[in-house]
Parts: C-alpha cells; sequence; structure tokens
C-alpha cells in the first residue's frame, strides 16, 4: 500500500525493482538521511529467490546511487529476530555500530534492534 511516486524522480530518496520474467522480486527504498548516510528504509527479496543474489544487486545499486551524492555510506536497523539479514548485511561487508534494547518495547518477540553501517572509503 506504500506510494511509490514519492520515491520518483528525487533527489533525497529513490526506490528500486528487481524484476524476473515480468515480476517483481525484490526492492530496496532509499533516502539521504541528515547524517550523510544512505539510509535503507527497506529491502526485501521474495522469499524463493533470497541467496540468488538479488539483494546483493539491490545494495550494489543503493550504493552506486549513495557515491553519486557524495554520502559517506549506507545505514539500515535491523532485529535480532532476523538472524539471516544479519549475516547477509555481514557478507556484504556491513559492521556493526550501536544497539537498541527499548526501541522494541512494545514487540515482546523482538530484544533488541541492530544499527548496521557500511562507510564507503
Amino acid at each position: 500500500k506504500l506510494d511509490w511516486s514519492q520515491y520518483i524522480n528525487r533527489e533525497d530518496k529513490a526506490l528500486f525493482l528487481a524484476y524476473m520474467n515480468n515480476t517483481c522480486i525484490g526492492q530496496i527504498r532509499i533516502i539521504k538521511d541528515w547524517n550523510h548516510f544512505c539510509y535503507i528504509e527497506n529491502i526485501a527479496t521474495k522469499k524463493d529467490y533470497r541467496g540468488s543474489g538479488v539483494g546483493k544487486l539491490l545494495l550494489n545499486k543503493a550504493e552506486e546511487w549513495a557515491k553519486q551524492r557524495k554520502l559517506i555510506g549506507i545505514s539500515l536497523e535491523a532485529q535480532d529476530d532476523n538472524l539471516g539479514a544479519c549475516r547477509f548485511y555481514l557478507k556484504q561487508g556491513f559492521i556493526l555500530g550501536g544497539v537498541d534494547t527499548l526501541k522494541q518495547s512494545y514487540n515482546p518477540t523482538i530484544e533488541t534492534t541492530l544499527y548496521w553501517y557500511k562507510l564507503f572509503k
């Protein structure tokens, strides 16, 4: 239900979609954040295509977009209950920059929000 039109032809945000045979199999939504990072609002790959390189391609596109805007890196949040995503970010060169044990207090199944960063050299 997201209005994707708000990401079209904008300098401060973008949406990239991955397609296979006219089917959307992945997406990444990014913004130029106040701290000069490209912040990933959301990245997702359809379950059947995870591990096939779609996520890496989407991250590469986000990195290209960020570098064109002279940002210093990429950042995102993940929760400690999503081990697969955390392993993926590590494999893609992200480092853990911090944790928050209160942000998800409303959700009894999540204990910690993890803040991931990939700094450009």
